[in-house]
């Protein structure tokens, strides 16, 4: 016999002195008191009426855990729209349906009843479900722009990148230097391919996704292809060991990275990727004296990937490139032992750029 609640129209009067805790033999049609149905029902009561296994329904094991048209646990008034909620397992009404009128005094002891922790395994109440704060529209706006803000850094739309605009690498505390040398690296279209080209030496996807080229590729396709405004290159630095609390040496750090990757590009099948690094960052220099006596020239030529100069007291790059060029004249206590006048002699001590990276 399954039972539904109405509420009544009318009051009735609800006694001080609840019935004892027992069960109560109902008689077809009869009407109860919310409370005198709460009392009467229990999620086992069926048990006594069920003797054979083949007559236990879903019904019944339903109401083993209060729940179902026999169970006792019951839909909670909606605190914020005010009547039994919609979307509550639906009641098949028929003759042998009993009808438990709720009074208004009892209505108030339902809601009196619904708490957040006499609640917490009724599937039917929905009124702690965290819909009280968006009760109010600006604070649910403000809790939604928090929530973003936590999880996404803000509106991801305001983080796009706007048309003709770069992309930009975060600074993870001390690693400017190597950020730096990642956006010129990436500007160099022929070592940005090859960059592309390189398959990574790795055996497993544990061991590819720590590869530094690998995670060089993802900081490329991000910095050419990425619609966001700033990429964060932790997994690159990560895979390099950097710290990101102490500044390293920049002028180390490109050597190191670019002795890296050389030794990466000549593992690979392609001769133009094997010799990329020399190709594309690799000139020539020439440190040589001249004897001013007999003109001979001693020479000595020497790959370089970089050039030191100093920007003190000079207004840009090429004034520091002369002088850092300009020859040096050995006279006096520094005189030149020439081997062709073999004897000390003045002398022009040079250094000469023969070949520079394209």
């Amino acid at each position: 016999m399954s039972k539904r609640i109405v509420p009544s129209k009318r009051k009735q009067e609800q006694s001080d002195d609840l019935p004892p805790k027992r069960q109560k033999k109902i008689q077809k049609g009869a009407q109860l008191t919310l409370v005198d149905a709460a009392r009467s029902t229990t999620a086992m009561e069926w048990t006594s009426t069920v003797h054979n296994v083949e007559d236990v329904t879903q019904d019944h094991a339903l109401a083993a855990y209060g729940i179902g048209p026999l169970g006792i646990k019951r839909p909670c008034f909606n605190k914020y729209k005010g009547a039994p909620h919609e979307g509550s397992e639906p009641r098949q009404e028929d003759d042998n349906m009993e009808i438990i009128e709720i009074s208004d005094d009892e209505e108030t002891h339902l809601e009196a009843n619904c708490s957040k922790a006499k609640c917490k395994t009724n599937p039917y109440c929905l009124n702690y479900l965290g819909q009280d704060m968006w009760e109010n529209p600006d604070k649910g706006k403000k809790i939604v722009q928090s929530s973003v803000l936590a999880k996404f850094g803000g509106d991801p739309h305001l983080r796009l990148r706007k048309d003709g605009k770069p992309v930009g690498l975060r600074n993870l505390g001390a690693t400017c230097y190597a950020n730096a040398f990642l956006q010129v690296w990436n500007q160099h279209r022929v070592f940005r391919s090859g960059v592309f080209q390189c398959i990574p030496s790795a055996d497993t996807e544990e061991s590819l996704v720590k590869s530094p080229i690998f995670q060089l590729q993802v900081t490329f396709a991000a910095l050419c292809y990425g619609k966001g405004s700033v990429f964060n290159p932790r997994p690159l630095v990560d895979s390099l060991r950097l710290s990101n609390t102490e500044q390293q040496d920049a002028q180390e750090f490109a050597k190191l990275f670019l002795s890296h990757l050389d030794n990466e590009f000549k593992k690979q099948n392609s001769p133009t990727l094997r010799t990329l690094v020399t190709d594309q960052f690799e000139g020539t220099s020439a440190y040589g004296t001249k004897c001013h006596a007999c003109g001979y020239k001693s020479e000595r030529e020497t790959p370089f990937t970089e050039l030191e100069i100093s920007l003190k007291n000079h207004l840009g790059l090429e004034d520091a490139l002369t002088e850092s060029l300009q020859a040096e004249i050995l006279s006096g206590d520094n005189k030149y032992q020439c081997p062709t006048c073999n004897s000390l002699q003045d002398a022009t001590r040079y250094t000469l750029i023969r070949k520079l990276p394209p």
